[in-house]
């Protein structure tokens, strides 16, 4: 078959190399780039924080080039594709019953909106990286066993919380210009000590593990490098300050390394001839023309972000005046800004992870085919 580039040029591969049994899920250069070592992507938040000096100014410039595209390429595989619709139709209107419900807790409870938020999303990092290291640990040919992989989904189901939890117990975890929710009758500090040894338990064994793997041959270099970024990351990301820059590098990472999966995945269907929908498979033919696809439906939503906050700005909903300037409005309120922007993006963005549960359980092998080749 002729080769297809993957990113738009320089990681070529060839059709059947989707579908083949390897170390790699495509190839080693786009594995490393766009899927592990794009790690580094965690850094741009905090330069643009540092640039452009206000949260705000981060939150619409990430949304913008990556995260707004990369929950946008969800719907090529969902809404988009006619087979997942006649598949799961009551499952797929399920996922409309998701704005009603946002746009009444952004304006009734905002900060339960926001905790709400913060808990899907870590659960939906997490098991993004747990479903990469499934795709790994399913197309290796020498075969994988069930130790190994509970204590790779316990280090990275845990490697968040110690942090995070001592920093709920204090009253300290504020983001989206709210300290969000927690129990009272668990702010107690003994409550972080399971959290912790939990973590500390699965890194211990994840390194005892991938040492037995090493002698034995049998270490996946690709899986276990994977693993022990995330886990670091996700360990560090709640000691920072700024919580809201913080958790939009490990957001920045996440949805760079999404649309990859995405190209990837729909690739792999495309050779299968197991897409529905004949303009996704055109798009989906090149990284570039997947990205300027959901780059146009992220600038659709933030039309739709500005006519909100207008409203909220004209209605004089929160107080008048505030913290932001906008070149548009003047002078805005915080809650303006996060009622528009966790109304409108928040809509699409809790579908998009509503939608990825399912995707990443492979529950449908027709929409999420099999990693090892049949």
């Amino acid at each position: 078959m002729a080769s297809v580039a993957l990113d738009g040029g320089r990681f070529g591969v060839a059709t059947e190399d989707l579908t083949r049994q390897g170390t790699w899920l495509v190839s080693r250069g786009y594995d490393l780039a766009f899927i592990i070592l794009s790690a580094a992507f965690v850094v741009f938040p905090h330069l643009s924080f540092a640039l452009l000096g206000k949260n705000i100014y981060v939150d619409l410039t990430v949304t913008l080039l990556i995260g707004g595209p990369h929950l946008f390429a969800t719907y090529t595989m969902t809404f988009m594709e006619p087979r997942f619709r006649e598949r799961w139709p009551r499952y797929t209107l399920g996922a409309l019953l998701l704005p009603p419900l946002i746009v009444a807790l952004a304006i009734t409870n905002l900060t339960l909106l926001v905790t709400i938020f913060f808990l899907w999303a870590s659960v939906h990092v997490i098991h993004q990286v747990a479903y990469v290291t499934d795709a790994y640990r399913m197309k290796d040919p020498r075969g994988w066993d069930w130790t190994g992989r509970i204590i790779d989904y316990g280090l990275l189901a845990t490697a968040m919380y110690p942090i995070a939890t001592e920093k709920f117990i204090r009253g300290e975890f504020q983001t989206g210009g709210r300290t969000l929710l927690f129990p009272e009758f668990l702010k107690q500090p003994w409550v972080a000590w399971p959290v912790w040894a939990a973590f500390l338990g699965f890194a211990a064994a994840f390194a005892w593990n991938s040492v037995r793997e090493w002698r034995a041959g049998r270490l996946h270099p690709a899986k276990t490098l994977l693993i022990a970024i995330a886990a670091a990351l996700f360990f560090l990301t709640p000691t920072l300050a700024n919580l809201d820059v913080a958790f939009q590098g490990l957001n920045t990472w996440h949805s760079f390394q999404y649309l990859a999966i995405v190209l990837y995945l729909n690739r792999y269907r495309a050779a299968r001839g197991l897409i529905g929908s004949e303009f996704v498979t055109r798009v989906s033919r090149r990284g570039t023309t997947l990205y300027a696809m959901c780059l146009g439906f992220t600038l659709l939503t933030a039309a739709g972000y500005f006519l909100v906050l207008g409203l909220a700005v004209k209605l004089q909903l929160f107080e008048t005046g505030g913290p932001f300037k906008m070149f548009l409005f003047g002078q805005i309120h915080a809650g303006q800004h996060f009622l528009a922007f966790y109304s409108v993006m928040l809509s699409f963005l809790l579908i998009h992870y509503y939608f990825d549960h399912f995707i990443f359980l492979q529950r449908d092998r027709v929409i999420t085919p099999s990693f090892a080749p049949s």
